[in-house]
């Protein structure tokens, strides 16, 4: 049974509209041209010499400038002089060059032009009449006559083409094509700098320049190939936002939104302070919205700021489409009442607004408000957007249970628009209206219409279904039926026909009585049944097969159908189906073969998106990728239903992610999720959701993988998974208190999942994180109260401690870390476990306490990593326990290896052993070791006091007062210099 689904309300009838339709600034200029004039201008407001971009002038008070007064004067200074100066006829060339020259630099173009023109005529063969003729061009041009620059700049660069001022001469004569629309001309001229030019600045400016001219010229892959050279040979040039904007436009233009997002992307994310930035949000927008991205439209169109009414507009009415398009009917009806207060009367865009505003309303089934809004667009002079609306006042009609009111209006679209764009739907909507009111026969005469006026189409197989969906619902008898069945018996032939049993064992099979269609298939089968009666009961017996979970008996049904019908009606759909049975089997090789010889037909019609799906998934669980991905394409180019769509983009995201291809595979899990999304309770949402998550996370895009993970950690087989995953993504983030909460609220909803006690530790690491050091070993404890074993048993309890640690707690750090020596998976991990329990009871002085941990570090692992500390550590232990010989000795065996604090600890403890044995002597010179090979160690400074009161103990009073000097020169700030200053005045008072 083929079920048809009601037409949604769109607002509009075409899928994308250029922004330039509803924004347009006063004399039909776009506001992307209007930017173009905008540099243009500039241009050709420059001196020569000057950037051909200034920056923006700032503006600054008369009085600060001189004063307008000042000004005037100035210039009628000007003029009084030039009015007194002599004829030039005795002036010399260079005198008269100069002075038209000095015109010229004063802006006075109109002053200058014929005292250039005079010097030209009379010295055409000057050493400057090559400045002359260029300057002559640009008095034209500043002067704003585009036609005589235009000239001038010719004749000057077919007289004088090696000047060097014959680069920039070529760049103002584009300008001048440009400026007089001769768009040909001005692409040839940009196109012959770029060909000769070396300097980069005109070459940065042609490339720009030529991509414009070939824009107006419509002929948007060259434009974009200009742009896209200026952004790749000059990066850092301030028309490269601009250019990226074109290259945006381009793209649209040619139909590939995709391209349009990556250009418009790079001006938001490099350029945030570009004067356009708004128009790139909405162009954003537009390009997002035509490939069905709905939710990042919004936020596109949301961040435009401006307060410029036809930006704002088209913001307001891209954002409408996106809403309506998502379904979220209250936003629509928020963005169309601003684009009411934004758009005239009579307008194409309050028309648009009308006609959104109406598609909300439809969706809210408030079909009164809707009907009223729709009939006010139906009046309009748009005729696109009348047509439309009426065809949806007839939707909203039939919606509100009023089928004849809405065939009249289907009938006066007919009559209005006999062959726009809605003129096949409305006959079809004629039928369903007809259908509504318990009229078969008329229903069926409206949709042999539809066969008649538009046969091949979409519709027209709608309107096949629909009859189909008539006859199966007709009574035994009674005039209506009888009327259908005349109106059937106009189509072609052979349309409808069958044997008699077999029509009542599809009857069986349609009310979901497989049995029962079953035993008739096989009663049809037993007799004499014609060969159509014969194909249609074994292909009845294996779709029952299919659907009793006999799928052995299927593939025996379908592969006699295929043996003894080969060229049957019913071929295409055995085959399908027979490769759905191998499936269920789990025969993957067969059911390929089976979907290959379906897909090798070339299949039209409904099955042919099946079929390609069947072969996607069978190459799929065979892992024969490439051809998977092949099938998948093709059946997504055969016009696919939204749940057909979804289980290509399915099969083709699979193929990439199985093959770890996982940038591709995001992008495909994306598209497979927004048109899942639009399913009504899609059970597809969660899986994909997930995976896209999975794939975005393993890109390292994981603000990206966010969305798709909590919609996946709602419900579904990927829930404790997803929750996992977001919460390491938030942890990634370095957002900790997210993470936190999702780790904990992962142990919570899974108390007996496989994560529980990893999350409440992945729970801790974010309170670790941040130095929140008691919450951390609340988690901890919580999931060492889980009794993990094996390597993360011993990670919590390393954790734990170290949280311990810096509370502080060090007793109850030193028990956690002795639980982690319990646990560790290995020698070094043992080591460094029992070091820290040993350090954690050194730091409240458990000296005894401690120095069994650290021997059982220095036992695990005698040459680690941590070997010197741990030495050291016994060092300290021993010293403190009055073990000095001992000290001393294990000091010796530590600075073999030690380096950096360590090793001047080390060297430190070993003096102190010494003096502690009263051997002062050799007690200062291993103090003054510390100072002299580790100066820049915290311990130096007081070594260095150490040595001096090791010396003074040696009864050598010389030599402590040298260190003591010593110290106090090169560790002035420090507190062991105050103490030397303190012995210094008690030894050399």
């Amino acid at each position: 049974m083929i079920l048809r689904v009601a037409d949604k309300p769109q607002g509009r009838g075409r899928s994308a509209r250029r922004f330039g339709e509803c924004a347009t600034l006063p004399g039909n200029t776009s506001r992307r041209q209007r930017h173009a004039w905008m540099l243009l201008f500039r241009v050709f407001n420059r001196q020569p010499g000057t950037p051909l971009l200034p920056s923006r002038p700032s503006v600054v008070a008369p009085s600060a400038r001189g004063g307008t007064a000042r000004r005037v004067w100035a210039l009628a200074a000007v003029l009084a002089a030039l009015s007194l100066l002599p004829a030039l006829g005795a002036v010399d060339p260079k005198q008269q060059l100069d002075f038209a020259k000095g015109l010229y630099e004063r802006k006075l173009y109109s002053l200058a032009v014929p005292e250039f023109e005079k010097f030209l005529k009379s010295h055409p063969k000057h050493a400057g009449a090559a400045t002359a003729s260029y300057l002559l061009a640009h008095c034209y041009r500043g002067s704003g006559d585009w036609v005589k620059a235009a000239a001038a700049y010719e004749a000057a660069l077919r007289t004088y083409p090696k000047d060097p001022q014959a680069d920039g001469a070529l760049f103002s004569l584009g300008q001048c094509y440009l400026r007089l629309e001769q768009l040909d001309k001005a692409a040839a001229t940009f196109t012959r700098q770029i060909e000769t030019s070396k300097d980069p600045e005109a070459l940065a400016q042609a490339r720009y320049w030529l991509g414009e001219a070939e824009y107006q010229r419509r002929r948007y892959p060259q434009a974009e190939a200009a742009y896209r050279s200026l952004v790749q040979k000059h990066p850092t040039h301030k028309h490269v936002p601009y250019a990226y904007l074109s290259i945006g436009a381009c793209a649209a233009e040619r139909g590939d939104p995709q391209a349009a997002i990556a250009a418009l992307r790079v001006i938001l994310e490099r350029y945030p302070q570009f004067e356009a930035i708004d128009e790139s949000r909405v162009r954003l927008g537009d390009a997002l919205r035509a490939l069905g991205r709905h939710r990042e439209a919004r936020e596109a169109y949301a961040g435009v700021s401006t307060r410029d009414p036809a930006l704002r507009l088209a913001a307001m009415l891209g954002s409408a489409y996106a809403a309506l398009d998502a379904k979220d009917y209250r936003a629509v009806l928020a963005a169309t009442a601003e684009c009411a207060t934004l758009s005239e009367t009579a307008s194409r865009e309050r028309a648009e607004t009308d006609l959104l505003a109406a598609g909300a309303r439809y969706g809210l089934k408030e079909y009164p408000a809707a009907l009223e809004a729709y009939e006010r667009v139906a009046e309009s002079r748009h005729a696109d957007l009348a047509e439309e609306a009426l065809y949806w006042t007839g939707n909203t009609l039939r919606a509100a249970g009023r089928p004849d009111e809405a065939i009249a209006r289907y009938t006066a679209l007919l009559t209005r628009f006999p062959k726009g764009a809605f003129a096949a739907r409305a006959r079809l909507r004629i039928g369903d209206c007809h259908a509504d009111a318990g009229r078969p026969g008329d229903a069926a005469a409206a949709y042999r219409a539809v066969l008649e006026a538009h046969p091949n189409t979409d519709t027209a197989r709608e309107a096949q279904a629909a009859i189909a969906d008539l006859l199966r619902q007709a009574g035994p008898g009674g005039e209506e039926t009888s009327q259908l069945l005349r109106e059937v018996g106009k189509l072609p032939p052979g349309s409808i026909a069958a044997d008699a049993q077999v029509q009542l064992a599809q009857k069986e099979f349609a009310a979901e009585r497989y049995a029962e269609a079953a035993a008739l298939a096989e009663r049809v089968l037993a007799g004499k049944p014609s060969p159509e009666a014969a194909e249609q009961a074994l292909y009845l017996l294996g779709a029952a097969c299919l659907q009793t979970r006999d799928a052995a008996g299927a593939v025996k049904a379908y592969t006699q159908l295929l043996e003894q019908h080969p060229k049957g009606k019913l071929v295409e759909q055995a085959l399908l189906e027979l490769a759905w049975a191998h499936l269920d089997l789990k025969q993957y090789p067969e059911a390929a073969r089976a979907a290959r010889r379906l897909t090798d037909r070339n299949p039209q019609g409904p099955i042919r998106v099946p079929a390609f799906l069947t072969l996607a998934e069978a190459a799929t669980m065979a892992g024969q990728y490439a051809e998977a991905e092949e099938a998948a394409n093709k059946a997504l180019a055969s016009n696919p239903g939204p749940t057909e769509t979804v289980s290509a983009l399915y099969a083709l995201a699979w193929a990439s992610h199985s093959q770890k291809d996982y940038r591709t595979a995001a992008q495909r899990w994306q598209r497979a999720l927004e048109k899942a999304r639009a399913l009504p309770e899609s059970p597809m949402v969660p899986r994909i959701a997930y995976y896209l998550g999975y794939a975005l996370t393993q890109n390292k895009a994981y603000r990206e993988a966010i969305p798709a993970l909590e919609l996946a950690a709602e419900k579904g087989p990927f829930a404790e998974r997803a929750r996992y995953d977001l919460a390491w993504n938030y942890a990634e983030l370095k957002e900790h208190d997210r993470a936190a909460a999702e780790f904990e609220r992962l142990a919570a909803d899974y108390p007996e999942g496989r994560y529980a006690a990893e999350a409440l530790f992945l729970a801790g690491e974010q309170y670790f994180a941040r130095k929140e050091y008691p919450a951390a070993v609340q988690r901890y404890q919580r999931a060492e109260a889980q009794k993990p074993e094996g390597e993360l048993g011993y990670q919590i309890a390393m954790r734990l401690g170290a949280a311990l640690y810096y509370t502080p707690d060090y007793p109850g750090a030193a028990a956690a870390f002795d639980r982690a020596a319990g646990l560790a998976p290995g020698t070094k991990e043992r080591a460094e476990a029992s070091f820290w329990a040993g350090d954690s009871h050194a730091k409240v002085e458990q000296w005894r306490e401690a120095r069994p941990c650290f021997e059982r570090a220095l036992q695990s692992d005698p040459d680690g990593p941590l070997a010197a500390q741990v030495r050291l550590g016994l060092v300290r232990c021993l010293l403190a326990t009055g073990e000095a010989a001992a000290a001393a000795d294990l000091a010796d065996e530590g600075l073999k290896a030690a380096q950096g604090d360590a090793a001047a600890e080390l060297q430190l403890r070993k003096g102190e052993a010494l003096q502690a044995q009263g051997k002062h002597a050799d007690a200062a010179t291993e103090f003054l070791k510390v100072a002299v090979l580790y100066p820049q160690s915290e311990w130096a400074p007081k070594a260095q006091y150490q040595a001096g009161q090791a010396y003074e103990n040696a009864k050598e009073k010389t030599r402590a007062i040298a260190v003591y000097r010593a110290l106090i020169e090169q560790y002035p700030q420090s507190q062991a210099a105050e103490q030397a200053r303190a012995r210094l005045a008690a030894l050399d008072p």
